[in-house]
């Protein structure tokens, strides 16, 4: 005879449940939970002066738009130019020991607050913490010259004496590889041993590529070098940039009839001298300047807009096509815009929409209704 096992099924449901389950009773924190990953508008700072963001080990909720990760890679490679780790490293643990006030001793690697004199988050690298690094999202929506500072600080007095790298990458949108500046690496950014005093300023603008745009993110890294890795905080941290010339309240593309009419809204122009509209079959291009001279502003230097209209006579009626705009201002610095695209429609087959009679405007439906009353008067007549 078949017979079953249930203790051994509620065994193992019971084990389950208890994977589930924390062991104070409640369900695991989400990774919602413990971060913010919000993108932050500008001016953005954090010197970590206020010692609250942080409370819980591994928990960055408290902490607007920065998290940290260990950059666990599960190698044993020491020295790797952190300049040349540009891939998705959020993969690896949300990390940070909170409350930490013993950076001479402390040795865990990765991520950690330390509560000291000047409170600072710093990063070490270890044998499981590869390549730890700070996450920053900001959103430079309406700025471009985006300026980026901070202080990399030797906090760690031990007699330890590693060579400390530190990179800065970045990436625009939530995916992808990211891009080092090489501007900012530091080929070691501790003293020692049994010393805690060097300080280095990083203050370096990004490329264009970041103007303007609604998620960026940058990434400071250490990595695990040889011997006892030192701690490296990251202080300071101040991002900036200069307001665009033109601010976009409105930009689009729609067909009428047999040409896309392309607006565009904005709501001030302050050094704006005027604009160039681009035309692409491609998100990506090649684009093909449409206008032959500056299409001039309407309100120079004015903190207030106006609405822009042109329309499109030369592509093919229907076809799906894409847009840009570039402002120029004052000093020729360029801004673009979009891109933004038509929705494909099906060519007209009749064209006429008004015609006139002796001077008057008539609608097609009205004049084919005319036309059908005077065919039957004709029919009635005969």
């Amino acid at each position: 005879m078949k017979t079953t096992n249930i203790g051994s099924g509620l065994l193992a449901i019971v084990l389950v449940l208890s994977l589930l389950v924390s062991f104070d009773g409640s369900a695991p924190a989400s990774a919602a939970d413990v971060m913010d990953a919000t993108y932050q508008t500008l001016p953005f700072n954090q010197n970590w002066a206020n010692t609250g963001l942080i409370t819980e080990d591994d928990d960055w909720s408290g902490v607007l738009g920065i998290m940290g990760y260990d950059g666990n890679v599960s190698t044993d490679v020491t020295d790797v130019d952190p300049q040349t780790i540009t891939v998705d490293g959020v993969t690896t643990q949300i990390d940070v020991y909170a409350n930490r006030t013993e950076p001479n001793t402390f040795i865990s690697g990765g991520v950690t607050e330390f509560e000291i004199t000047d409170p600072v988050v710093a990063l070490q690298g270890s044998s499981i913490a590869d390549a730890p690094f700070l996450l920053i999202h900001v959103n430079t929506t309406g700025y471009r010259n985006i300026s980026v500072s901070y202080n990399v600080r030797d906090v760690d007095g031990a007699a330890d004496d590693a060579v400390q790298q530190v990179a800065l990458h970045y990436r625009v949108g939530g995916s992808g590889n990211y891009t080092n500046i090489q501007a900012a690496y530091i080929a070691d950014a501790t003293t020692g041993p049994s010393l805690a005093v060097k300080v280095t300023s990083i203050n370096i603008t990004l490329p264009s590529d970041t103007d303007n745009q609604s998620q960026v993110q940058l990434r400071i890294m250490t990595t695990n070098a040889t011997g006892y890795d030192e701690w490296v905080g990251i202080d300071d941290i101040s991002i900036l940039g200069e307001p665009l010339a033109v601010t976009l309240t409105d930009f689009s593309a729609v067909w009428q009839r047999d040409a896309v009419r392309v607006t565009w809204e904005t709501a001030q122009e302050l050094d704006n001298l005027g604009f160039n509209l681009y035309r692409s079959e491609s998100e990506t291009g090649p684009w093909v300047k449409l206008n032959d001279t500056l299409i001039p502003t309407q309100n120079p230097g004015a903190i207030f807009g106006a609405v822009y209209e042109w329309f499109d006579v030369e592509g093919t009626q229907g076809a799906t096509y894409f847009y840009r705009l570039e402002d120029v201002d004052i000093y020729g610095i360029s801004t673009f815009h979009g891109p933004v695209s038509t929705e494909p429609t099906a060519p007209s087959t009749v064209m006429l929409t008004t015609f006139g009679v002796n001077g008057a405007a008539w609608s097609l439906p009205l004049a084919l209704a005319a036309l059908g009353l005077w065919g039957a008067a004709r029919k009635r007549r005969s």
